[in-house]
């Protein structure tokens, strides 16, 4: 295999519980049915359902999930203000650069002016 087409299993894994939460599919299920049912659960229930409990305990609030948005966009912002400082000083560094280039060529051009007139007959 090669690593583009495992690129996406080792970004999965490399992401989980940042940028997204994995949820067992039968808790996802039984979840739904249970909410959408508002009946509590019987005596003859799975072991499978003490895994629920601990995915949603596991599972970060919706206010936490907004901070770590905010902090990331704020994150972000700060990124993009140091990348627009570094564009901007870089955009007068190149012009700096070529003004004294400019400069340069106009005073070899004065220079040859002046030498092409004092080798010009009177």
């Amino acid at each position: 295999m090669s690593k583009h087409s495992v690129g996406a299993y080792m970004e999965l894994h490399a992401n989980v519980g940042r940028s997204f939460w994995a949820v067992h599919s039968s808790n996802t299920r039984r979840d739904s049915e249970s909410s959408a049912a508002h009946q509590p659960h019987s005596d003859t229930s799975s072991p499978n359902q003490d895994l629920g409990a601990q995915d949603r305990s596991m599972k970060p609030t919706v206010h936490k999930q907004l901070q770590d948005l905010r902090a990331d966009t704020t994150r972000l912002l700060e990124r993009l203000e140091q990348a627009k400082a570094r564009t901007q000083n870089q955009t007068w560094a190149d012009a700096e650069s070529q003004t004294e280039i400019i400069k340069s060529i106009v005073q070899d051009a004065q220079t040859m002016i002046k030498m092409h007139q004092r080798l010009l007959p009177s």
